[in-house]
């Protein structure tokens, strides 16, 4: 069995499905794919991987307790990857399409027991009996239709079409650019490593093969396989002159320009991508790609597993990442000190923000004495946290024991 039928079964979409209705944009309800060739350029490939590494980081937590889905998506979300790997791959296609999609796994019985994302080459949006579904084209011609409220979509840059996120058309100039300063490199150095020559023969050439004669001549005499460094020519030549190759390459200004168009486009700079980063530079491009993938990645997989009821009454998925890991070991022991003290963490949890393994018996909450509960015991006396005195008040304002 292969994959299209693990993740589909052997059903193939039914023929009298209908175009969904007209969309109040005007624009198709389909989805085209790019076929990844912005990714097959070396700075877009090396930016998408790194928001998409970060994003693989997500740890998925249930808002209330579920073994089964939380086991899903927090540990196997399918055969064939790891929790890490299936966002990885999930934020690499949202990147490079605007839209990610992911298909329930099932079993018999209808219950999800995977989910596995997938990079359709079309999808088209129909309509059969008053239910929405998406059909699957993929790149080897298989189609699979399936009720669009069963699979997960996530999708940005969506402006005109009511479905699906738009394309990264607009990045092609800028695309066409990167590419231009990767080839226009490699051909400069090609070039600067030919050995080229000009001779002045002493006698005239009698035609067009005579000249090639001459230019075999020395070229098998001096450039195939010659190891010596020397150069050698006969009488027939008055002098040989080498030909020094200057490679033509973009300036400074102009390569920085272009790659600034990358990072602008995707919300990186040139230290997130080459791990040089401050505190402050990796805040805010975690807020502005990894927690957006999060919030969305998680909002999809809520309404994959719960209705609309299951929602209502608080089921939620959470995707969260430990931020404070590329925090300074300054901000780290305040956050960890600041949270212990106040029992927001406990004390393996303090012990995970400084990287250092947890203790026995660990898992409890510990607060400070002398943080009082103001707000139980207003009107009432406030009890004192390290005797257990309560100080009532009196109509000045002073202590029973301390009024002046």
């Amino acid at each position: 069995m292969g994959l299209f039928d693990f993740l589909f079964g052997k059903k193939k979409p039914k023929a009298d499905m209908k175009p969904i209705f007209f969309p109040l944009s005007g624009y198709s309800p389909v989805y085209t794919s790019t076929d990844g060739a912005i990714y097959e350029l070396a700075l877009c490939k090396a930016v998408i991987h790194r928001i998409a590494s970060e994003s693989s980081k997500g740890k998925p937590a249930l808002t209330k307790q579920n073994k089964k889905i939380e086991f899903i998506v927090s540990k196997d979300p399918n055969e064939f990857m790891t929790t890490s790997q299936f966002f990885y791959r999930l934020a690499t296609i949202y990147e490079i399409e605007n839209n990610a999609f992911i298909v329930p796994i099932e079993n018999e019985f209808g219950h999800i027991t995977g989910i596995y994302p997938v990079c359709p080459s079309q999808a088209v949006m129909k309509e059969l009996n008053g239910v929405v579904y998406i059909v699957y084209t993929f790149a080897d011609g298989h189609e699979k239709a399936i009720e669009y409220n069963r699979c997960g979509h996530l999708k940005k840059m969506q402006y005109k079409n009511d479905f699906f996120g738009d394309s990264n058309r607009a990045f092609n100039p800028t695309a066409d650019l990167v590419k231009a300063q990767e080839t226009g490199t490699q051909q400069a150095i090609q070039n600067g490593s030919n050995l080229r020559f000009i001779g002045k023969l002493n006698s005239e050439i009698v035609d067009e093969d005579d000249m090639k004669e001459q230019q075999k001549a020395i070229s098998t005499m001096n450039l195939s396989g010659n190891n010596t460094g020397v150069f050698l020519y006969d009488n027939r030549f008055e002098s040989m002159e080498q030909i020094k190759a200057q490679a033509v390459l973009l300036d400074a200004d102009q390569k920085k320009a272009i790659e600034n168009s990358v990072f602008n486009y995707w919300g990186v700079n040139e230290h997130i991508l080459q791990n040089n980063y401050d505190e402050n530079e990796w805040n805010a491009f975690y807020e502005s790609k990894v927690e957006a993938f999060f919030i969305q990645a998680g909002e999809v997989l809520t309404r994959m597993f719960y209705s609309r009821d299951q929602r209502e009454r608080g089921n939620e998925i959470l995707l969260t990442s430990d931020r404070l890991q590329y925090a300074s070991n300054t901000t780290k022991i305040q956050v960890a000190k600041e949270y212990f003290d106040r029992g927001l963490i406990t004390t393996n949890q303090a012990l995970s923000i400084l990287n250092m393994p947890p203790v026995e018996d660990g898992d409890k909450r510990y607060i400070r004495a002398e943080y009082l509960n103001i707000t139980d015991n207003v009107g009432k006396g406030v009890t004192d946290g390290a005797t257990g005195n309560a100080n009532k008040n009196d109509d000045n304002g002073s202590g029973a024991d301390g009024g002046q």
